[in-house]
């Protein structure tokens, strides 16, 4: 019986993962670009990782160039929370589903009338449930390859309507669509000087809408470094190369939200372990270089991309142990 019951409640999380949709945004980049816990779990142990994250976004970019006083919009943010579940199958599949939920993702414009009036979007994102495999697992010589793969699922296909105005493409919290993700992770451990080094592929691609539109495929590659610094902090440093592709519509007039980019993130965080089991971890994405791909009109004002301007976040995860 008490076997029996550990079983349902790992369904119970998984379905309450289901309703919360979590992965990534695609009106205004990725809430999460990567993840040092992307291992494989222990057979029977359970994860439970819990994220909040802010973003902001300002400033017109055309290629590398910065552009001054330009553009519609005069700065855009989110807030975003997100719950992501993991189940060690055995001592080499792991099960995971990622859910999350958008507080709000805003747009505030430069004509005042055109601010007064637009309305910020809320809701679910894209969920994904994925399968991972330990393909090498060394731990005497503290090497782990781990290959994944998953379905990102829609919530809802329908449009985000409020006041009986469809909200722009810029503020829906999804895509409304399916998708494919793939993973390849490698960690290699020096336990004598407490050290460790990750790296995370990941590629998000996209199937199109109901409106026969579809968001560019996104690939996330990211080194991990991490240190353990006194007792039960451990520092990590993260370096993170986004390459996102054009989105794609149908009719030639649709306005797309992104013709590409290519950003590097650092992204510094601090963890706090407790019992081996709680972490508590702290983190900011600082993009230190922009390439926004897309055609400009200097003289009109149109074209170019707002830029990802920063970033931070809390993350809570636990251990169970079933």
């Amino acid at each position: 019986m008490n076997l029996l019951l550990k079983y349902i409640l790992i369904i119970f999380i998984f379905t309450f993962s289901l309703e919360y949709s979590y992965s990534q945004c695609c009106g205004m980049g990725s809430p999460v670009g990567g993840n040092a816990n992307a291992g494989i779990l222990n057979k029977k142990t359970l994860r439970v990782n819990t994220l909040y994250k802010y973003g902001f976004f300002e400033t017109y970019y055309h290629n590398d160039v910065r552009l001054v006083n330009y553009g519609p919009i005069k700065n855009s943010s989110y807030n975003f929370v997100s719950l992501v579940v993991s189940f060690g199958l055995t001592k080499r599949f792991t099960i995971e589903n990622e859910a999350g939920y958008y507080i709000n993702k805003t747009q505030h414009f430069n004509d005042t009338i055109l601010d007064k009036i637009a309305e910020p979007g809320h809701g679910f994102s894209s969920g994904v449930f994925s399968v991972k495999y330990g393909a090498y697992i060394n731990p005497q010589k503290e090497i782990e390859i781990t290959l994944g793969a998953g379905m990102k699922y829609p919530f809802s296909k329908e449009p985000q309507i409020v006041n009986n105005v469809r909200l722009p493409i810029e503020v829906q919290p999804s895509p409304r669509s399916f998708g494919f993700v793939g993973q390849l992770f490698l960690k290699k451990g020096f336990s004598p000087i407490g050290l460790n080094i990750l790296l995370l592929n990941r590629i998000d691609i996209n199937r199109p809408n109901p409106d026969d539109y579809t968001t560019g495929s996104l690939n996330i590659t990211s080194l991990f470094i991490s240190k353990k610094i006194i007792p039960n902090f451990i520092g990590i440093l993260q370096i993170r190369n986004d390459i996102k592709k054009s989105d794609k519509a149908s009719s030639p007039e649709t306005k797309l939200l992104s013709e590409g980019s290519h950003l590097v993130y650092c992204v510094p965080q601090l963890t706090y372990v407790v019992g081996g089991k709680w972490a508590v971890s702290g983190f900011c994405d600082l993009p230190i270089y922009k390439y926004y791909k897309g055609k400009a009109d200097y003289t009109l004002g149109t074209g170019g991309q707002i830029s990802n301007k920063y970033a931070f976040g809390l993350s809570l995860s636990h251990d169970f142990k079933l």
